[in-house]
């Protein structure tokens, strides 16, 4: 008989505490930005630099990064990093000439680096919560 396990395992709940981690630290930063925003002691610009999709982008290269994605957490990250960059110094990018190009290569080599992790992982001869076929 072959048992196949529908579950994947995890590293002792260290990853759900590191998305906590991750997702607290976010939260206590946008609250101290806001408060520094509303008593005026950062200025618009800088302000819109932090809320901006650029912004977003980077943030969620960061939370790939901490769920071990890394192929695609430094590619997300990378891009939002450069948007943010742009953004901050007033420099302007050809999206068609550089930007798209370069976005096809990290995806690409995401692609090329990134773990390939069976579906189903198979385990003759137990039988916990798992579909078992004759």
């Amino acid at each position: 008989m072959e048992i196949i396990h529908t579950k994947r395992k995890t590293s002792g709940g260290s990853k759900t505490r590191a998305q906590h981690l991750y997702l607290g630290i976010m939260l206590i930063v946008v609250g101290v930005i806001l408060i520094l925003y509303n008593f005026q002691w950062i200025g618009y610009r800088l302000f819109d630099i932090f809320f901006s999709w650029p912004m977003l982008l980077s943030v969620a290269g960061g939370y790939l990064l901490v769920i071990r994605k890394q192929a695609l957490g430094i590619a997300t990250l990378a891009v939002g990093l450069f948007f943010v960059a742009t953004g901050f110094l007033d420099f302007d990018i050809p999206v068609r000439k550089i930007v798209l190009p370069l976005a096809f290569m990290l995806g690409g080599v995401a692609v090329i680096f990134q773990k390939i992790r069976p579906f189903l992982h198979i385990t003759p001869g137990r039988n916990d919560s798992c579909l078992a076929f004759g």
